[in-house]
């Protein structure tokens, strides 16, 4: 791909239909093997491109950024800010693992920007700790250690991965694990999948490179250049037959080897699972029984709280009827004393006005009594008159 084919195809990166900004980005991505360093001149618009929707265009272009990184960090750098919303992409694991790869190998250039990094590095080691792409995250992560990086930020790492390194149930994770340890203290460490992945790399550019170089011969060389290529597929057809062979034995061998390891692993992996269901039983356990002596504490005291607020109303009633009682009293003995004082005031002011009524009724009394003793001194009087002149007359 020339510049211009490439400049197109960074224009389609901001097309609106989906579909073209993916064949671009696919496109500039195998333009990487030919010629990587024309990217550097759109490096803009690809930063730009890393903020679309669509996960293929963004995995595309780290993918396509990761293999310049060494020698153009300046120009690179920036773009960990356009990266970190892949990092933690919920839908891709693919754009996941290419932002991870990237961020990685942009961290391992200087002691500053292994800085800057980690912290993302290690949220996302967490976060996607058992997503199937967490291998290929530890063979970065061990390309990051191997690098001069910060020594803190070397010892973080350390810490971070050594509980995989001892405790992971997987062997590859456990493997993996170590190789980083290993990278950390200095030593060299060989990632298979890694040089399958570069080898076939460098092959397809190599092939690509003799396409384009070959020339059309002449016509008289023709019957030659023919017998030579039906001579050449047939040692090439005898030899991939050869090795065809040879790799079917050595993967029936290996096979067989993995399926004896596999056998002799099943009983370990058995009592493994059987003690971490045990295990996981008896934490269920612990955790019901305590969840137990938590609520009955919390009845116990619901049930004091509750005796301690029936005795205080009970308390404070009795304190009230007393009250009651004592101001009931206090007000009946002022009422007795009012009325023993009014009864008194009114015994003096009866004393005292009926002292002249029986005066006066002993002076009425007198006065009839003295009438009627006159009366009767009269009516005896005129009684004697009449006996004398009863008297007389008899005479």
């Amino acid at each position: 791909m020339n510049k211009k084919e490439l400049a197109k195809a960074v224009d389609d990166l901001s097309s609106p239909s989906r579909r073209k900004r993916q064949e671009a980005a696919h496109a500039i991505a195998e333009s990487m093997l030919e010629k990587p360093q024309n990217i550097l001149s759109f490096t803009d618009d690809i930063f730009d491109a890393l903020e679309r929707p669509e996960a293929q265009t963004r995995w595309e272009l780290l993918n396509s950024l990761t293999m310049i990184v060494d020698g153009n960090t300046r120009a690179l750098a920036p773009a960990v800010h356009f990266a970190e919303p892949s990092l933690f992409d919920e839908d891709s694991s693919t754009v996941r693992l290419a932002s991870f790869r990237f961020i990685t190998a942009v961290g391992a250039q200087t002691k500053a920007l292994s800085k800057k990094v980690w912290p993302m590095l290690e949220e996302s080691i967490q976060v996607y700790h058992g997503d199937p792409q967490y291998r290929e995250m530890l063979m970065a992560i061990t390309e990051f250690v191997a690098a001069p990086i910060d020594p803190d930020i070397k010892k973080a790492v350390v810490a971070r991965i050594k509980f995989d390194a001892k405790n992971s149930t997987m062997p590859i994770i456990k493997h993996l694990a170590n190789d980083v340890l290993k990278a950390a203290r200095g030593q060299k460490v060989q990632q298979k999948g890694q040089q399958k992945t570069n080898a076939h790399t460098k092959q397809s550019s190599t092939a690509e490179k003799k396409s384009t170089t070959k020339v059309s011969s002449p016509s008289k060389k023709s019957t030659t250049n023919k017998k030579t290529s039906a001579s050449q597929t047939t040692r090439g057809a005898k030899k991939t037959t050869a090795s065809k062979t040879a790799n079917g034995a050595k993967k029936a061998s290996s096979k067989s080897s993995q399926a004896k390891k596999t056998a002799a692993k099943k009983p370990a992996a058995k009592k493994v699972a059987t003690k971490k269901t045990n295990t996981k039983k008896a934490t269920k356990t612990a955790t019901q029984t305590v969840a137990t002596k938590k609520t009955a504490a919390k009845k116990t005291v619901k049930t004091a709280a509750a005796k301690k607020t029936a005795t205080n109303k009970v308390a404070t009633k009795k304190a009230t009827a007393n009250k009651k009682a004592a101001s009931s009293k206090k007000s009946s003995s002022s009422r007795t004393a009012s009325a023993t004082k009014q009864s008194k005031t009114s015994k003096k002011t009866s004393g005292s006005k009926a002292a002249p009524q029986t005066k006066k009724t002993g002076a009425v009394k007198k006065q009839s009594a003295t009438k009627k003793a006159k009366t009767r001194i009269a009516g005896s009087k005129a009684a004697q008159a009449l006996k004398k002149l009863t008297s007389k007359k008899s005479r």
